[in-house]
């Protein structure tokens, strides 16, 4: 089975010397995924300023994956980036528990 998965998040204003960061310098969001818990990531958009800050992935099967997040400005710098893990399982529930038949 399949799902479909949707990011979102914010983007900073501020740099990490605590000082104000305007949207005009964000050059964009650099999106990767790893489709192997966080081993090898591919990267997969750029989400402009301007642009709903979201990426959506159809058609996920199964598994352990990350999405990794770096901030690009347009003078070059960019964040460190932050990855964010998440599993899939679209398994079926088990079988319900402790079934009690009463007579009386």
């Amino acid at each position: 089975m399949t799902t479909t998965v949707t990011a979102t998040w914010d983007l900073p204003t501020a740099r990490t010397s605590g000082n104000p960061l305007d949207v005009t310098e964000i050059a964009g969001v650099d999106v990767s995924l790893s489709a192997d818990a966080g081993v090898n990531f591919v990267l997969t958009d750029t989400i402009l300023p301007a642009d709903p800050q979201t990426v959506v992935y159809p058609d996920l099967v199964d598994g352990d994956y990350a999405i990794r997040l770096v901030v690009r400005l347009v003078d070059g710098v960019q964040s460190a980036g932050v990855d964010t893990p998440f599993q899939l399982d679209t398994s079926a529930p088990q079988d319900v528990a402790n079934i009690q038949i009463t007579f009386g």
